[in-house]
């Protein structure tokens, strides 16, 4: 296993917060209303609109994890989440999105606009999710 696939599992293993900004955008990928700004130490302002997404191309290691997707419009955004094509979850994010249980890769995170935009992605935020009961 290469160096950051081992820290990222460690830092989800400890039960840090694994965030990602707009510098993991795939800019190819995504549907943005317009190119995102290219500060002087990183990528900035990734403004989706209706009908657009933001995908994100994201090593996460084996385990049950959740997603909080911070933007500027909090929980009057309603977003959607699919991860790796599969439909995760679409509404008003109140709090985090249960992922289910992934296997060690890279996956496809793709955040989209399904109301009037703009909306600004601000960060993804991946945890592990406590199993029911403890």
């Amino acid at each position: 296993m290469d160096a950051y696939k081992e820290l990222v599992a460690e830092v989800i293993a400890s039960g840090a917060t694994l965030r990602f900004d707009a510098g993991a955008l795939n800019v190819m990928g995504s549907k943005l209303m317009q190119a995102p700004v290219e500060g002087a130490l990183r990528r900035e302002l990734i403004a989706i609109g209706a009908e657009g997404h933001a995908s994100f191309r994201v090593y996460l290691p084996e385990g049950a994890l959740s997603l909080s997707v911070e933007c500027d419009r909090g929980a009057e955004a309603v977003l959607s989440v699919h991860l790796d094509g599969a439909s995760q979850f679409v509404g008003n994010l109140t709090g985090p999105v249960e992922l289910g249980t992934l296997q060690a890769g890279w996956h496809e995170v793709r955040v989209g606009c399904a109301s009037e935009g703009p909306v600004e992605i601000k960060s993804l935020s991946f945890f592990t999710t406590e199993p029911p009961g403890e």
